[in-house]
């Protein structure tokens, strides 16, 4: 009859990594994340109305988050006129950057230092009480500053300090209409810049721009999306100011240097970087520590390229990468899990929760169920179909479905030891990276430290309801891993050494039916 299995699935897979001497390559850090041409920085002056009313609403529309310079006095409010001191924090929560702009709009040019104390750090001290300790990283004054302001400003908001026009154009004004934007924006496309709009007032207020403008400038950075990269101002600042300090280099791996006394805090951002490799890398495995994600080049003068992100303290390298070809392979079936009785559980072992067998099913119970098969497996490839179940019951955190294979760690009663992946497939209701499939790296669940990495990650939708095939390979070093017959990621870096095969329920529920474990032969 036909088998299904009630659970949510994992893969775990021992790992012992050994990473391969390369060839020098050519690395260069990119002069704005992906390759874009332009950064673009949507800056708002005075915490107006119209910023919450209007601008604020229409850039979350498009998926753009402002900068915007509160003057703090307008948030020291009493008790009981709060409210909009919280509008503002929770316009923080979303994501969008609060700076300062003084406590009382003062111009800085000619005030005593217990002045410019009120005006910029008790201003901070305020904005940060809301939004978090922190969290006001940059500055504008409302005009003109004086050396002892500006000194204190740099002590305060060190990102004030990064000279934005040292490498690049930087373009600031206070646009009105929605031509003046797109001309400043195709200007900082050609110049390879920067562009700072400054507004107060968005279809009301002062200096403002109207309501319409303002949603056809947005519009039209959509359209641009392949070659701007709109960011807070502080995020153009740290990476502008890691750009213009980090060195690229090669020994022992690819890596950035930085200065010495460099604050790494500040700058603790991932710069992009392009590595050229030969022509016939076509795929590669771009590998950190234990992990390695293996991804397509792309085609460009002098061989091909991939870009990547990495970050102060990271160390990468690039191997070539040959693919699993499983229409090569010789697969010979070594197992299958029919459910039919209770006797079929003699080959499995149940490590945690409750399994029962009932009507071809078998359910792992208690919300963190695992059950390991008795077989011993190299390279192999376990393959299947299940069902995420749409229970609101169901509905926690991180709740998944996923696979085990070749697990060689120990598992005690009082928690998991050994190395192994866990391979997650994430349902759309998970609360944890929905309709995502997780591949995470981790080592002893009770240990005093875990390192758990993600080590792939790939988009899947598994509508719950409905039938999905899967199908993992693993031969050598790589693993492969298909749903619904599409190539979700591949892995290099697994150990070869021989390990078991099961099945782990995590929060959640789902169905499996022909399941089949194949050995490959050589």
């Amino acid at each position: 009859m036909m088998t299904r299995i009630t659970l949510v699935l994992l893969l775990l897979v021992s790992l012992v990594v050994t990473v391969q001497a390369q060839a020098p390559l050519k690395t260069e850090v990119l002069h704005w994340p992906e390759g874009k041409a332009a950064a673009v920085a949507l800056t708002f002056d005075d915490n107006v109305l119209s910023q919450l009313t209007t601008a604020i609403p229409e850039l979350e529309k498009h998926g753009y988050r402002g900068t915007f310079f509160i003057v703090a006095q307008w948030l020291d409010l009493p008790a009981s006129e709060e409210g909009l001191a919280v509008q503002w924090q929770q316009v923080a929560r979303r994501g969008h950057e609060i700076g300062c702009h003084t406590y009382s709009h003062a111009f800085l040019t000619s005030l005593p230092e217990e002045a410019l104390q009120r005006q910029i750090q008790d201003a901070k001290g305020i904005i940060e009480h809301w939004i978090g300790e922190g969290n006001c990283r940059m500055f504008r004054a409302p005009s003109a500053t004086s050396p002892a302001a500006e000194k204190l400003i740099r002590e305060l908001f060190p990102l004030n300090a990064v000279n934005l026009g040292r490498d690049d154009k930087v373009i600031c004004t206070v646009p009105r209409t929605y031509g003046d934007v797109k001309r400043q924006i195709d200007q900082t496309i050609a110049d390879r810049g920067i562009y700072l709009p400054i507004w107060h007032g968005v279809g009301a207020d002062f200096t403002k721009i109207s309501t319409e403008d303002f949603q056809h400038v947005l519009q039209y950075l959509d359209e641009r999306r392949a070659v701007v990269w709109v960011a807070t101002m502080s995020e153009v600042a740290r990476y502008v100011g890691l750009r213009q300090q980090a060195v690229v280099s090669s020994e022992g791996g690819i890596h950035l240097v930085l200065p010495p006394g460099m604050d790494i805090k500040r700058f603790n951002v991932p710069l992009w970087l392009r590595t050229t490799v030969p022509a016939e890398w076509t795929t590669v495995c771009l590998r950190r520590g234990l992990s390695c994600a293996v991804v397509p080049t792309v085609a460009a003068p002098g061989g091909r390229i991939i870009d990547y992100l990495v970050a102060p303290g990271e160390t990468w390298s690039i191997e070539r990468y040959t693919p699993i070809d499983t229409t090569a392979l010789k697969l010979t079936n070594v197992a299958t899990a029919s459910f039919d009785t209770p006797e079929t559980l003699k080959t499995w072992t149940v490590i945690s929760g409750k399994a029962q067998v009932a009507d071809g099913v078998v359910r792992l119970e208690n919300g963190s169920g695992l059950l390991l098969n008795d077989l011993q497996l190299a390279d192999g490839q376990l393959r299947g179909r299940f069902r995420l179940t749409d229970d609101p019951a169901l509905r926690k955190y991180a709740c998944w479905a996923g696979l085990l294979f070749r697990v060689r760690a120990v598992w005690p009663a009082n928690g998991y030891t050994g190395l192994f992946y866990e391979l997650a497939n994430q349902p759309e209701y998970s609360d944890f990276r929905p309709n995502r499939v997780l591949l995470w790296q981790q080592l002893g669940y009770k240990e005093p430290t875990w390192p758990n990495r993600l080590c792939g990650s790939g988009a899947s939708e598994q509508p719950s309801g409905a039938w999905h095939t899967f199908e993992v390979t693993i031969q050598g070093d790589r693993l492969r891993y298909l749903v619904d017959g599409k190539l979700v990621f591949h892995l290099a870096g697994l150990d070869p050494a021989a390990g078991q095969v099961g099945l782990r329920a995590m929060n959640s529920a789902v169905e499996f039916d022909d399941i089949v474990v194949s050995r490959i032969e050589p």
